[in-house]
């Protein structure tokens, strides 16, 4: 959290000034073994800030700062230099009351800025003199600029860098265009891009109004024909989206990379004819194979990250229904797993978007009612029908996740009117009753073990005997749930 603070505070330095508070608080108050751990992770986030060259800057008083119109910004960038310069000085202090083991932690952090990221320059620009053409190479300068673009706390600096940056990404984009495909580009795309993302969603309004509709319109160039015809380039730039996507606590770079994911498939469907659309495009059948591999991944952040695309994807993937027809019922068979995997409340991203799946599956009852070649379709679900995909849900009601199971009895009561031939949906579910019959009469043939054997077993075998437990409770507790919500309605069953 603190480490998310000081890196916020670099384009909002009041915040940083709060961490100071919280930090100051905890070197009167913690025991020095509690809080050099904190230091130890928190301390490299000052460098940016005593790089910066607020601290050198004169302050002046309120009385000479003049607020005319012509003066006011003369007089807000005095006023930033001088907070910034208060919050160096606290910084500074704070390290003169720590031991030098302690304080050369501010260093333990990788220069990235100071290697170049090809082995070969490639980034030219090409100076036309009167008598001579000068050939400049900037690939060695382009680590500092991104590094400054991202971490300068001085607002000149950043502003300048940001100009700079941007300006730079336009030529190599040129560039890009007239070079063959190789690791050069992909290594530059490959770090360039989490900086793009980073700055077009960041507090700083000049670097945001620079990067946003830049990062868009790079998502449309990359989603071209052409583009997708050298496909290590895309594949760098979605593989930083992801990254984005999935972060683990900035909430702002998930939903914007998620933006832009949309902008990509958007694009890609755009620049796709329907004959290619049938066919699934490489663009988009990568998007949704990643979602489905994310979907059961053992990250949280991985797992949330790919409800959220899938969110942002539903409304243009449902208005094609090639595409519905192809990957919908695997969509909706990951996101159940998702969820299954989630203990957390009913604000899970699984959950809308398991409702914006039900919702196209029930304006399309009779295509899912249908066997297809095309569709993409799990072992578990069967022929891919509606009604194997029921009998699946019908499983799923016995979850160990009660989010899961709560989720899955509100699909089966929301499909169950959409399958023809009710009466195998009911035999199915008598079959489920017996199932839960024979899992009884299992727990009460442990029971009539002697005292000693269940003493032994519980020692040896505690923690499988509690899982026998907890799946046994859920599916009664799934069977009564059955009855009170009246899954299965009296007219249906006559």
């Amino acid at each position: 959290m603190m480490k998310m603070i000081f890196q916020l505070g670099q384009g909002y330095v009041s915040l940083a000034h709060s961490g100071m508070d919280a930090l100051e608080r905890w070197q009167d108050k913690l025991p020095s073994d509690q809080l050099k751990p904190i230091l130890y992770q928190v301390l490299p986030s000052f460098d940016p800030y005593l790089r910066s060259t607020g601290i050198l800057i004169e302050e002046e008083s309120e009385e000479e700062i003049k607020l005319s119109k012509v003066q006011q910004k003369r007089a807000k960038r005095i006023a930033e230099s001088t907070q910034l310069s208060k919050l160096q000085e606290r910084m500074l202090k704070l390290l003169s009351k720590l031991d030098s083991a302690t304080c050369l932690s501010l260093l333990r952090q990788e220069n990235t800025s100071a290697v170049a990221w090809t082995t070969e320059p490639i980034l030219k620009l090409m100076i036309p003199f009167p008598d001579h053409r000068l050939d400049v190479y900037l690939d060695a300068l382009l680590p500092r600029v991104v590094a400054l673009a991202l971490t300068s706390s001085d607002r000149q600096t950043k502003s300048a860098a940001c100009e700079v940056l941007h300006a730079l990404v336009i030529l190599f984009t040129g560039l890009d265009v007239r070079m063959p495909e190789g690791e050069a580009l992909t290594s530059l795309w490959r770090h360039l891009m989490p900086a793009l993302l980073q700055l077009g969603c960041g507090s700083d309004l000049v670097a945001r109004q620079l990067f946003h509709l830049l990062v868009m319109q790079l998502m449309h160039w990359f989603s071209s024909k052409k583009m997708m015809s050298r496909p290590q380039e895309p594949a760098a730039v979605l593989e930083a989206i992801w990254d984005g996507v999935t972060h683990e606590s900035d909430t702002a770079l998930q939903d914007f990379s998620a933006v832009c994911l949309r902008e990509f498939v958007s694009w890609a469907i755009k620049q796709s004819s329907d004959k290619e659309l049938a066919a699934s495009p490489a663009s988009i059948k990568g998007v949704v194979r990643q979602i489905n591999t994310y979907c059961v991944h053992a990250s949280l952040s991985k797992r949330v990250g790919a409800a959220i695309a899938f969110n942002h994807l539903a409304p243009l993937l449902r208005e094609h229904l090639t595409l519905v027809e192809k990957f919908w019922v695997e969509l909706l068979f990951n996101l159940v797993r998702n969820l299954a995997l989630s203990d957390s409340s009913d604000n899970h991203p699984a959950c809308l978007a398991l409702d914006q799946v039900l919702r196209v599956v029930q304006k399309n009852a009779d295509l899912f009612n249908k066997v297809s070649s095309e569709r993409r379709v799990p072992v578990a679900l069967q022929s891919g029908q509606l009604r194997d995909v029921l009998h699946w849900l019908l499983l799923q009601c016995g979850n160990t996740s009660v989010v899961c199971a709560k989720k899955c009895r509100h699909l089966v009561k929301a499909l169950t009117p959409l399958v023809p031939d009710i009466n195998q949906t009911l035999d199915f579910y008598s079959k489920r009753l017996t199932d839960i019959e024979n899992d009884v009469d299992r727990s009460k043939g442990r029971n009539k073990r002697t005292q000693g054997e269940n003493i032994e077993l519980l020692k040896s075998d505690n923690v499988s005997l509690r899982r026998e437990v907890s799946s046994l409770k859920k599916k009664l507790n799934a069977n009564a749930q059955y009855f009170e919500e009246q899954l299965f309605g009296d007219t249906r069953c006559s």
